[in-house]
């Protein structure tokens, strides 16, 4: 009983979410830009292009007592200083670490849906 209740709350959320970006006249997998409530709040923003490529491996994070995530699951570096180490699973795209131009793109491809 519980499992139906369950099933039929988020098919109701679902259908909800799926109505209302077609009353707001939104083609499925539009989504628009929204106005910020407050003049204050800005998005993160981060340095632009070059960025300096290292040498050196990104912290391993992986000790017992390490508070920092695997890099093999994350980007490391720091854009907001422009540092970007080595990719930890050892790719290589064109001579860059990471494919920036390739992330670029099919974000912008996914959002112009």
């Amino acid at each position: 009983m519980v499992n139906i209740f369950v099933y039929l709350v988020s098919l109701a959320i679902c259908f909800r979410e799926t109505t209302s970006d077609v009353l707001r006249g939104e083609k499925e997998g539009y989504y628009a830009f929204e106005e910020a409530p407050s003049r204050l709040m800005r998005p993160p923003q981060v340095r632009k292009p070059p960025y300096m490529m290292s040498n050196v491996p990104c912290p391993s994070g992986e000790g017992p007592y390490s508070k920092r995530p695997s890099p093999k699951f994350t980007l490391c570096g720091d854009l907001n200083k422009g540092f970007i180490p080595l990719n930890p699973l050892g790719h290589d795209f064109s001579g860059q670490p990471y494919p920036f131009e390739l992330i670029k793109n099919k974000t912008l491809i996914f959002l112009s849906k």
